[in-house]
């Protein structure tokens, strides 16, 4: 079967392929797919084009609620090894991010072939815009100049478009220019498979652009691009390709390509000689580089007109001198507006739309607070490339070296507010949820200042370039991960570039890397002290203060968190030396100044913590830094009715950072109930819970979120409490399945025990909650092991449930845990005391009562549930009203008992302690 002839049909726009895809099948399309029907995760929603290689089609990417367009490319299209080097190429173009390059978000295999994800535009192409109307020529070169950059990025990349075309230059909405089809179009069963920059042999592309070398099957490298370049530019100045360069493969199946026409639109001598140097027949005669090439054409574009001068009088010429100093052309900016990083009210429009399009009622109250720190960021980045180019540029106050160490220093800013911005764009409702904390915690720009600071540390080789790169990307989509809250997937992306860092033998970033993994593991309850302990390594070599300083406040929690207060205090000096040394970075020293006030809270020296807390309050330069302070103090407070009021202020300063909506300022309401739950407050802590409450159902929906981890399992002990046993179950149960699909061990462990807890309480199915303990010892046990202050803190609660039934039974878990639990003064000594004593009271009373007198004591000092004081009075008394020369004090302790139970409302409990206090004051 053949096919029909176009007669208007040029064979020379038609794609290529190599002789063993011709000989294999022919380079069908294959059938199109129906609006409706999936390519990965994607659904289809209307064909666009295509043909040759494969269609195109608008398609709805669910899980981003976003639009993309879909390119199918059929097996038949790509040979024997064609199908495996487009995915190498196409993951290469994913990699890729430069304002003139179409983004690849995604790639994978379909129905044997392979589709690649990218950005939908709408605007058409640049061959349909310059063939539309004859453009002045100034416009058509600085369209293609932006599409040259794009393809300047790709050789810088290691990339080879091969098939470069004005109809794979697209147009966005708003007039942007990106070049597409990088490797795709140009994939073939012959090759490197590598896609470099360097010389690949491959006989695909289009042959009215396609350059000599390459329609011989020859190797080809950057330079077969350039001479495409300069063929599509010289149509788009006259309205047809040149006669001039050799465009045309041989072959009977293209001797019925019409010759062009003659005619030519007038254009800049300069810029001729510089568009037939770069299709010179022989590579080695076109421009050294794309770049090169561009230098020429832009130092062109900004020319001026020259003016003539004619037979003007005598009296003119000191006219026209003037008027020609006037128009002299003013000296190129040395210095112009860096590429990388943009801010434009494109930017804010989407990033907007972005964000209303979640569905959060916190949308516009974020948008307002982030857009200004994010324009400022931009802004601040954009003045500091140009400050220290014009530095060593123009006023020569700078070296080269510093220059470039500035530049090192601030790509790497670049490349974090990149991603962030592009997260923004295509936000969904735990993006928005921490927008803010997401951009107050950017690396400072101030660092990149400190030229002294600069030159003592390791900078990248030549060599290195190129991975730190990649790298870069590799963490920049960690973090995008990261605020969608699909933790466990950020922390695998973030360990791949932690080994690609290593490898790269670059201390920066390698560090960078390192504080990614310790930072989510941190985030997911994780083990981190290897991590730590790496990072504080690598941030020294690195010269890094405040990866540094990051590391050190992670040493000092490490290790008051095994109990180690000495080895936490011997830290501290160097802890205070990293402070005084780290330029800006005010959230890392109000966390360092509060790592060491909690240390002195714990060692009982109130007068060190007041300092240090005082410390903090001295950085805490932002509203939001100043909320985070006065929770600190509010937790350091022994007494709960002293707390209550701290929080208060501290709610007051997150609503003034984030406003009334936001989950921080929800987090401040479950503060506020867990104080008013503690001080025996029922109903003001259900108040302040469903408040909270509030705010994440706005923030998050119906979607359980790891930050609504305290309000769920708060919940749970306040519907206990009021004997609401199926909502703490339930709420418990949400608890434990967030915390288990995230892979956060430790906090599993912890909901399963607190669900233990409310079966064993509020139901009759011992058995049932025998298991959930079981299950939180096995799940603690694997995070942290069986010596862990951790472990032995359900443990103890497991022991005393099994003590309840069977003292024995019990006994050995409450003496394994007691040690490691007296060690750092844990609350939950309170109750393993209280049980000791319920299991003493039969043989021996007065040990009884000294341990009810211990678990008062700590239960006044650390805190502990709604209503266990009184039960703890209650017992206590019982025991000393039994001998007179104690009566008086248990008396008083089962009034104090009575009072405690009438404010929480346990009638019974009152009753019971009347009965008591009735026996003994006969």
């Amino acid at each position: 079967m053949t096919r029909d002839v176009d007669p208007m049909h040029d064979p020379a726009l038609d794609r290529t392929v190599s002789a063993e895809e011709a000989g294999a099948a022919p380079p069908d399309a294959g059938p199109r797919l129906r609006p409706g029907g999936k390519v990965g995760r994607y659904q289809i929603v209307e064909f666009l084009a295509g043909g040759g290689m494969g269609w195109v089609y608008r398609a709805r990417d669910a899980e981003l609620e976003r639009d993309v367009a879909i390119k199918v490319v059929q097996p038949t299209a790509m040979g024997a090894q064609g199908r495996e080097r487009l995915l190498a190429e196409a993951r290469a173009m994913a990699r890729l991010q430069h304002r003139a390059v179409v983004p690849v978000f995604d790639v994978g295999e379909h129905a044997g072939g392979v589709y690649v994800a990218m950005a939908l535009l709408t605007g058409g192409t640049l061959h349909d815009w310059m063939h539309a109307a004859a453009r002045p020529w100034r416009e058509v070169l600085a369209r293609f100049i932006e599409a040259g950059r794009g393809l300047v990025a790709a050789h810088a990349a290691g990339l080879v478009h091969r098939d470069f075309k004005p109809k794979n230059v697209l147009i966005g909405d708003a007039g942007e220019v990106m070049v597409a089809d990088f490797g795709i179009a140009s994939a073939s069963a012959t090759g490197s498979g590598d896609g470099g920059a360097h010389e690949t042999s491959t006989v695909a592309g289009t042959p009215a652009y396609m350059a000599p070398e390459q329609a011989e099957g020859k190797a080809v490298d950057a330079r077969a691009d350039q001479y495409s370049f300069c063929v599509s530019l010289w149509e788009g100045l006259h309205g047809q390709r040149p006669q001039e360069a050799d465009t045309r493969t041989q072959g009977p199946a293209l001797e019925r390509a019409p010759d062009a026409p003659k005619a030519r639109r007038a254009v800049p001598a300069w810029l001729t000689a510089a568009l037939v140097r770069g299709f010179a027949s022989q590579p080695e005669r076109r421009w050294p580089t794309m770049q090169a090439l561009l230098d020429v054409l832009e130092r062109g574009l900004g020319r001026r007109r020259r003016i003539a001068l004619g037979a003007a009088g005598v009296g003119c010429v000191a006219a026209v001198a003037a008027a020609l100093v006037a128009m002299r052309p003013a000296p190129r900016d040395p210095c112009p507006t860096p590429d990388g990083l943009t801010w434009n009210p494109v930017t804010r429009a989407t990033i907007a739309l972005a964000f209303r399009a979640t569905g959060s009622q916190a949308a516009d109250d974020t948008l307002a607070r982030v857009v200004p720190p994010l324009r400022g960021y931009v802004r601040g980045w954009q003045a500091r490339m140009i400050d220290s180019c014009r530095a060593t540029h123009v006023s020569h106050t700078q070296s080269a070296e510093l220059l470039d160490r500035r530049a090192v220093c601030l790509d790497g800013r670049r490349a974090h507010a990149a991603g962030l911005i592009a997260t923004f764009a295509s936000a969904d409702r735990a993006v928005v949820a921490d927008a803010i904390g997401a951009v107050a915690s950017m690396p400072g720009l101030e660092a990149c200042d400190r030229g002294d600071v600069l030159i003592a540390r390791p900078m990248p080789s030549p060599e290195q370039r190129s991975a730190v790169a990649a790298v870069q990307r590799q963490l920049a989509h960690g973090r995008d991960l990261g605020l969608r809250g699909r933790h466990r997937e950020a922390l695998e992306v973030f360990e791949a570039a932690r080994a690609a860092a290593r490898a790269s033998g670059w201390a920066p970033l390698h560090a960078e890397a390192l504080e990614a993994v310790a930072r989510t593991r941190i985030l997911m309850f994780l083990p981190s002290d290897d991590v730590v302990d790496e990072l504080a390594v690598e941030a020294a070599k690195a010269k890094d203060d405040a990866r540094a300083l990051f590391a050190l406040v992670e040493l000092v929690t490490k290790e008051q968190l095994h109990g180690n207060l000495d080895r936490a205090a011997a830290l501290e000096p160097v802890l205070n030396a990293a402070i005084l040394r780290t330029d800006g970075e005010d959230t890392l020293k109000v966390r360092a100044e509060l790592v060491m006030a909690w240390r002195a809270t714990a060692a009982h020296d109130d007068r060190l913590a007041t300092e240090r807390i005082a410390a903090a309050e001295a950085h805490a330069v932002t509203p939001a830094l100043r909320g985070e302070v006065l929770g600190q103090r509010a937790r350091a407070q022994r007494d709960a009715a002293a707390a209550l009021p701290l929080f208060e202020q501290a709610q007051v300063e997150l609503r003034r950072a984030y406003g009334e909506s936001e989950p921080h300022v929800g987090r401040s309401y479950v503060d506020i109930a867990n104080v008013k739950f503690r001080m025996g407050d029922v109903d003001g802590a259900e108040v302040a819970w469903r408040a909270a409450g509030a705010i994440y159902q706005g923030s998050f929906g119906d979607t359980d979120s790891p930050s609504m981890s305290d309000y769920l399992q708060l919940g749970g002990m306040i519907a206990e409490v009021r004997g609401r046993i199926d909502e703490a179950v339930s709420l418990l149960t949400r608890a434990a399945k967030v915390y288990r699909d995230m892979g956060m061990p430790e906090s599993h462990a912890q909901a399963e025990r607190n669900l233990a807890n409310v079966l064993s309480n509020g139901t009759d199915d011992q058995s049932q909650a025998e298991v959930h303990y079981r299950r939180a010892l096995e799940v603690m046990e694997r995070a942290r092991g069986k010596s862990s202050v951790e472990y032995a803190d359900i443990e103890a609660t497991f022991g005393m449930f099994l003590a309840m039934e069977d003292c024995a039974a019990g006994m050995p878990y409450l003496e394994h845990a007691r040690p490691l639990l007296e060690a750092v003064r844990h609350p939950t000594l309170a109750s393993l005391f209280a049980q000791l004593g319920d299991c003493a009271e039969a043989r021996d009373p007065d040990m009884a009562a000294r341990h009810y007198q211990a678990a008062r004591v700590i239960c006044t000092d650390r805190g502990c549930p709604a209503g266990m004081l009184e039960q703890l009075g209650l017992a206590q008394g019982k025991l000393l009203a039994r001998d007179p020369a104690t009566r008086a004090r248990a008396l008083a302790m089962l009034e104090d008992a009575q009072a405690g139970f009438a404010r929480l409302g346990d009638d019974e409990a009152v009753a019971e302690v009347k009965t008591e206090l009735a026996r003994w004051k006969r």
